[in-house]
């Protein structure tokens, strides 16, 4: 008994380091960072994820968000990859219509360039 624990403790924390690799990770981490309050923090966010499926709409970005920086609001569409992951032609063309409608619509692999996304906006 005593080794099964063992083993379900190790198999958590190597999916955790794992997850950090993968798309799923990268989405948990940028949506906690958004919707998460600080005090240390120059923004208000909501953020939710975009769950595809039968039902939903394909090629929406992973991630849709509005952001308050002092008055202003703004609407940000993330797509988010691996650093390896390339998007499909529809995300790329559903990415580039918010583009031209003035959302903040960009493609980012951590969670880094998101905060560099937010602190650029004005």
């Amino acid at each position: 008994m005593v080794y099964k624990n063992a083993f379900k403790r190790s198999s958590v924390q190597f999916r955790e380091k794992e997850d950090e690799m993968k798309e799923s990770g990268i989405v948990r981490k940028i949506i906690e960072y958004i919707n998460k309050p600080a005090i240390n923090k120059r923004f208000k966010g909501y953020a939710w994820k975009n769950h595809g499926g039968l039902y939903g709409t394909k090629g929406l970005p992973d991630i849709m968000a509005v952001i308050q920086k002092g008055k202003k609001s703004f609407f940000l569409c993330l797509e988010v990859k691996t650093p390896t992951g390339k998007p499909t032609m529809l995300q790329s063309v559903t990415l580039a219509k918010f583009a031209i409608l003035g959302t903040e619509a960009q493609i980012v692999t951590n969670l880094d360039e998101v905060k560099k996304i937010i602190e650029d906006l004005e």
